[in-house]
């Protein structure tokens, strides 16, 4: 798998989401869109894509979905994002679902949450999850303490199960960002709206099918306020 080939594989952005723990910070925007340092956190995260070579965009939009379509709606650049639009909220799963639906011709698919950024480097994470042969391939991210996340078990990278959120040090969580293959996501039953994390990644724990990778970068979810102004001192 070469580079040029990577660069053509569909990254959908799941940015649909309200974000109820961030309104109180952040009230009239979807959760993506929240400003940091002057610029949407979504756009941030789209350059960062871009700048690796990564121009096949798609975002899931759904609440307030035209401040973001508004603001990116560039029709005529070679570049422009594409838009799969939930007309109710499906969750996390039923978002992708409905993403992969408009791709029918893609073998894989990389998938990251518009409210977290990984910066990892894209193409190692793409290439290695390319020979794990799974499903689903995670990128992990190794945290010193926290009490955010839930906790991912990890054996010669097969994910072996996930511990609820509690207080963890030195632990392994996920962050945000997957590669899938769609051949064998498509097989799968799902109804249009379920929790990609709860009814696909957890009941799939201790198969061959889920792997995880950890990979090494800087790390920010903006979903509660003390996080989201973290990200105003931190990301420039």
């Amino acid at each position: 798998m070469d580079r040029t080939y990577i660069n053509t594989i569909p990254c959908i952005i799941l940015a649909g989401g309200k974000g109820t723990r961030l309104q109180s910070a952040v009230p009239d925007v979807p959760k993506p869109m929240a400003p940091v340092n002057g610029k949407p956190f979504l756009e941030i995260l789209i350059d960062r894509l871009r700048k690796q070579g990564m121009n096949n965009l798609i975002v899931s939009v759904g609440y307030k979905k035209e401040s973001i379509i508004n603001y990116f709606d560039q029709p005529n650049t070679p570049s422009a994002l594409r838009y799969v639009e939930e007309l109710q909220p499906l969750g996390t799963g039923g978002a992708i679902q409905l993403a992969v639906e408009s791709i029918p011709d893609s073998e894989y698919a990389l998938i990251l949450n518009g409210d977290t950024l990984f910066d990892i480097d894209l193409h190692e994470f793409i290439k290695r999850s390319y020979s794990q042969n799974a499903t689903c391939t995670l990128a992990l991210k190794r945290i010193v303490s926290g009490d955010r996340y839930g906790e991912v078990i990890l054996h010669e990278e097969k994910i072996i199960g996930f511990n609820e959120k509690r207080l963890v040090e030195n632990a392994l969580i996920n962050a945000g960002v997957y590669f899938i293959d769609l051949k064998k996501f498509r097989k799968l039953d799902f109804p249009s709206r379920f929790s990609f994390e709860k009814d696909f990644l957890e009941k799939l724990a201790g198969s061959s099918e889920i792997c995880g990778l950890e990979m090494e970068g800087y790390f920010i979810d903006i979903g509660i306020p003390e996080d989201y102004e973290k990200a105003q001192r931190e990301i420039r």
